[in-house]
């Protein structure tokens, strides 16, 4: 049988990661970045840029200081 503390730390332990790859996604960064922020605020998230020449992975990284939890690689 599990107990509750148990279960608690098994919770506190899990953790949620959404890895978004992109390429040329400089326009579309920062509002998918905010709208998973804003639907689930506890995720960590990964941008995985394969060097967009547009920059994505510089934008991403720079919204990723202002809404933390953002890693770009």
């Amino acid at each position: 049988m599990t107990t509750t503390t148990e279960l608690r730390r098994r919770t506190e332990i899990a953790r949620t990661l959404v890895v978004v790859p992109t390429l040329n996604e400089r326009d579309n960064v920062d509002p998918l970045l905010r709208a998973i922020r804003s639907t689930a605020p506890t995720v960590d998230i990964l941008i995985v840029d394969d060097a967009s020449p547009d920059h994505t992975a510089d934008r991403a990284a720079a919204l990723g200081h202002r809404l933390g939890r953002i890693s770009v690689m």
